[in-house]
């Protein structure tokens, strides 16, 4: 009877490891989870950001140009133009 008793205790011992380590394995399923979601959370903002600034860049570009073109043209209108180009980069810089 000793040794019947004994691998039952072992089984029970066994049982309630296993339950134990299942419950950790859920734990750790629902945490990877989590941070696959999160990931591609990020993934995508990063990829908004990205078309943003590419958006601000050919913006920028297309100013710069238009400015070379001004202080080119010199005179009266270089003052005129350049206060214009000002209010209209403060008004567009206002609907970002």
């Amino acid at each position: 009877m000793g040794e019947n008793d004994e691998g039952i205790f072992m089984e029970r011992r066994n049982d309630a490891l296993v339950a134990k380590l299942s419950g950790k394995v859920a734990a750790l399923k629902k945490i990877t989870i989590a941070i696959g979601d999160d990931v591609r959370e990020q993934n995508r903002l990063l990829n908004e950001m990205e078309t943003d600034f590419d958006a601000s860049k050919g913006l920028l570009g297309s100013t710069m140009r238009k400015l070379d073109r001004v202080a080119k043209a010199g005179g009266k209108h270089l003052t005129f133009s350049t206060e214009l180009f000002s209010t209209k980069m403060m008004s567009s810089l206002d609907t970002c």
